[in-house]
């Protein structure tokens, strides 16, 4: 009986929550959904020494405009995750400070996304590149506005993609 009861309940429940439409709420200032940051390689493995560009995407699925910073400066605004399986993780050359201007902020459209290439990755690292699988991840940042406009700010992490280096003699 507590068998039945319970599936009843169950099919009920289902049906009730199917037919039910979720509503979003925004934070205050009436934003949802999320400011979304991917990065991508153009293969999934290289030959040593052969450059490796990372690409980032940053997209606006918000429900209003977002005034976003867009340098992307791989030391400054970027924190880069690179990791050399089995060895660790890579250290990322240190730049001299840099102060935003008014030029790098954009103003992002809902549902518009904007781009950018990364140095090539041997060159913004400490340590050259061998033969090996990696892992990369990246955090977004942004801490400051323009003077006389309110811009996004905040933190977000990209997913994690994987690649690796192989050596180009055949055996």
């Amino acid at each position: 009986m507590k068998r039945k009861c319970f599936s009843a309940f169950l099919v009920f429940t289902c049906l009730f929550a199917s037919s039910q439409r979720s509503e979003v709420f925004g934070d205050e200032f009436g934003r949802t959904g999320s400011l979304i940051i991917l990065v991508k390689s153009s293969k999934p493995a290289y030959e040593i020494g052969e450059p490796i560009f990372l690409t980032l995407t940053l997209s606006n699925h918000t429900t209003v405009p977002l005034i976003v910073n867009q340098r992307f400066n791989h030391y400054h605004d970027l924190e880069l995750d690179l990791f050399h399986e089995p060895f660790g993780s890579i250290p990322i050359k240190p730049l001299p400070p840099e102060d935003l201007t008014k030029e790098n902020y954009v103003r992002l459209e809902v549902n518009e996304e904007i781009g950018k290439i990364l140095p090539e990755l041997a060159e913004i690292t400490t340590v050259p590149l061998k033969e090996g699988r990696y892992t990369v991840r990246i955090f977004y940042r942004n801490k400051t506005s323009p003077e006389g406009e309110e811009a996004w700010t905040g933190r977000i992490v990209t997913n994690r993609i994987w690649f690796t280096i192989k050596t180009s003699e055949k055996i």
